[in-house]
């Protein structure tokens, strides 16, 4: 048990603490039993992705969305675990991701490592889900970084994040790891504001016993003037930051101490579909987890990368907004770590 030692944190990793909070959902394939199938010969990396999916399973969206192509581009891509942001609070949003995943599983050969998955409880106006494959592996419950701001009422949200970012713990070789999945707010710029305040705290701290991947919809920038002194992200970048984490997306597109870039390069390097060069979606590495990472120079599309889905031909001459629906307003994002490395921890 690791105990992390002041603020808001206080009590995150100490067992039966007001921070944990149990799976809702567990959805496995092809067995009642949710243990996933060690792989035989485990690769050497694994990829690991962030995709906010786009009210996903909400309002009539189900009937609009491709499953199939949105199963392909997981598969095709050899992403191994996928953190999944704005999956609905209602049940067809479950029986959506079911779907998925079959779909998922219908596209590997009969010897490979089926995927699983499973659904967060609701946090604020949403939930999360992740989809993985051995050679991962989930270890055990989720733990929250915050508390309800009213326990009867989810939608409510948290007493600082109204989407409650979740912990989860995995293990992939000899890598064992926790992945935050987060989805800050968009329009009310002081509360993500006083959310990215919370999540400096707990970057801040030194977990040196574990490895950290913090992934998901930052919305960054977005809704703040390109000049303005006052951006929320900006809170990440003081200090001695580079000594706690780390931004390795950001460092493949721009300079590595320049992580205030306000928009990508190009287009595709963008993490959003509207073709504004947006780089909302965001990965945060520990320092811990820069072992398994391996490089402090990133490569684009090689140590990390953006899937441009809707470059393909189909998408060509569709609005965002059907997009949207169809898959999704947000291009995957993915990191690559190494799990073959001696145990660090």
């Amino acid at each position: 048990t690791v105990i992390v030692n002041k603020g808001l944190f206080q009590m995150i990793l100490i067992p039966n603490s007001k921070y944990r909070r149990s799976i809702f959902f567990i959805f496995c394939l092809a067995t009642l039993n949710c243990v996933a199938i060690h792989s035989s010969q485990a690769e050497a990396y694994i990829k690991i992705a962030s995709f906010n999916i786009a009210e996903f399973g909400e309002g009539d969206h189900s009937s609009t969305r491709d499953l199939v192509f949105i199963a392909d581009m997981l598969v095709s891509h050899q992403l191994d675990l996928i953190a999944l942001q704005e999956i609905g609070i209602d049940p067809q949003a479950d029986f959506q991701l079911f779907a998925l995943v079959e779909e998922m599983n219908k596209k590997i050969s009969a010897d490979a490592a089926k995927y699983y998955s499973f659904i967060t409880a609701a946090s604020g106006d949403e939930r999360y889900a992740v989809i993985f494959h051995a050679p991962v592996i989930l270890e055990d419950e989720i733990l929250w970084l915050d508390d309800d701001k009213n326990p009867s009422n989810p939608g409510a949200g948290g007493k600082t994040f109204f989407r409650i970012p979740a912990a989860i713990p995995f293990s992939a070789g000899n890598f064992d790891f926790y992945i935050v999945i987060l989805h800050l707010a968009w329009g009310d710029l002081n509360r993500r504001q006083n959310e990215i305040s919370a999540l400096k705290e707990f970057l801040d701290i030194k977990v040196q016993e574990d490895d950290w991947i913090v992934l998901g919809d930052m919305n960054r920038y977005g809704k703040y003037a390109k000049k303005s002194k006052n951006k929320a992200f900006d809170q990440l970048l003081v200090g001695n930051w580079q000594n706690r984490y780390r931004f390795p997306l950001l460092e493949a597109i721009s300079e590595p101490d320049d992580m205030k870039i306000f928009l990508a390069n190009s287009d595709s390097e963008s993490t959003t579909v509207h073709h504004t060069k947006n780089i909302y979606d965001q990965i945060i590495l520990t320092v811990g987890a820069n072992y398994e990472f391996e490089t402090s120079s990133p490569i684009f599309n090689d140590h990390v990368g953006i899937i441009p889905f809707d470059q393909a031909p189909q998408f060509s001459s569709l609005d965002h907004n059907t997009i949207k629906y169809r898959v999704s307003e947000h291009r995957p994002i993915w990191i690559r770590m190494r799990i073959d490395k001696p145990d660090d921890d």
